[in-house]
């Protein structure tokens, strides 16, 4: 009984979901991943946030983790049945799974979907834009399961995300400068530049050397970036060279063999 949508060519996850929700007859709009699962009560529960709190924008419900990692999901917007101000962390990473979201349809249409440029965290940047639209709504109880597995894109191991995931940060803060204080602008600038350089970290232990690079490379975009520049660079000239001078040395051994 599903409707099947295809794209006219591959184009990625962002022109995938806008075909989606622009061929939906409903007003809401709901995202369920092939990798991901819906409880029971999922709609019933989170569109009642928004039948309960119409000036909301989007509504979501509290997720557990299964597969790599299982249990609770570390919350990184509040979980509550009162709207809250998503803007602020809307711009420095993706509040909420897009697997566990209802979107009204017309709040869409307003933001024009995703942006299809973006092939990797499309979901972060309509987040980031749809917060300033309004208020979010989200619940403790837990409506949805996330994957955790090792394809997963939104893993600072992609040189793609990492590019992407600064240029989105920079255009929310760019966004928000006309509207936030002063204080809430330095606080919207300190999560941007702990979420770099938690990016930067996850990248070096990844040993995904390029992804690590290009992340150093954008510092300029991040806002008080320079400490945290200056302290990798020594490590990377004392560690990073030599560790792939060893990886370079033994490949040519082995391939001597």
């Amino acid at each position: 009984g599903a409707t099947v949508l295809r794209t006219a060519e591959p184009g990625g996850t962002a022109v995938a979901r806008n075909l989606g929700w622009r061929h939906a007859r409903g007003e809401l709009i709901a995202f369920l991943d092939a990798d991901d699962r819906w409880r029971p009560r999922h709609l019933d529960v989170v569109s009642g946030l928004l039948s309960s709190a119409p000036e909301a924008v989007l509504a979501w419900g509290s997720i557990e983790l299964f597969g790599l990692r299982a249990g609770a999901a570390s919350e990184r917007l509040e979980a509550s049945s009162r709207p809250v101000d998503a803007r602020i962390i809307s711009a420095a990473v993706c509040p909420v799974p897009q697997m566990t979201v209802i979107i009204p349809k017309r709040e869409l249409d307003a933001i024009g979907g995703y942006d299809e440029t973006l092939k990797a965290v499309e979901d972060f940047d309509l987040f980031a834009r749809l917060s300033h639209r309004g208020p979010f709504v989200g619940c403790r109880e837990v409506t949805g399961d996330y994957r955790q597995h090792e394809a997963q894109t939104t893993r600072f191991r992609s040189r793609q995300v990492a590019i992407e995931f600064v240029h989105v940060c920079r255009r929310s803060l760019e966004a928000l400068r006309p509207v936030l204080a002063e204080r809430e602008l330095a606080d919207v600038e300190e999560q941007i530049r702990w979420y770099w350089a938690e990016a930067l970290r996850d990248s070096w232990r990844s040993g995904v050397g390029d992804t690590f690079d290009v992340l150093l490379d954008m510092h300029a975009l991040v806002p008080g970036s320079d400490p945290i520049v200056r302290q990798w660079r020594v490590r990377r000239m004392l560690f990073y060279h030599p560790f792939r001078l060893v990886l370079t040395v033994g490949r040519r051994l082995k391939l001597r063999q």
